[in-house]
């Protein structure tokens, strides 16, 4: 069914992801004689960040309409948090890197993925609620 609770923490987890990857989540900042240009960082310009991202969000999407089958959904859930730390972590790696020119600062936006993570989390523990509530009905039977 989709009232159960784990639709809605699927659902707050699937804008989150959408919001990640439409925002900024980071600028970057670069001065050169005397002229200063700023740049934003959008996920979609990274190929590295999108494809995590974009999986997690189909995941996320498909888990909201597995809810016949609670060990998929689960699966699903499970490879859709995978995916979040994935991007969660090459948007550090990005945020961090020495490497480039300029100045690179973080945005609230980036906190996201953070969010999406956290909803995920508490959507596997609807699941498995669910699990274990079912299994206790067939001991009934």
């Amino acid at each position: 069914m989709l009232q159960r609770i784990q639709t809605v923490w699927l659902l707050l987890a699937l804008a989150c992801l959408i919001a990640f990857i439409a925002l900024p989540f980071g600028a970057l900042t670069i001065s050169a004689d005397g002229v200063e240009a700023v740049g934003q960082l959008f996920a979609y310009d990274f190929i590295g960040l999108i494809i995590p991202a974009a999986l997690a969000v189909i995941l996320s999407l498909i888990a909201i309409f597995a809810y016949g089958n609670l060990g998929f959904q689960k699966s699903c859930v499970l490879l859709s948090i995978a995916m979040t730390l994935v991007s969660i972590g090459i948007t550090v790696y990005i945020l961090c890197d020495r490497a480039t020119e300029g100045t690179i600062s973080w945005t609230w936006c980036g906190a996201f993925t953070l969010g999406a993570l956290l909803f995920e989390i508490l959507a596997l523990a609807g699941i498995n609620h669910d699990i274990k509530l079912l299994r206790s009905y067939d001991r009934l039977r």
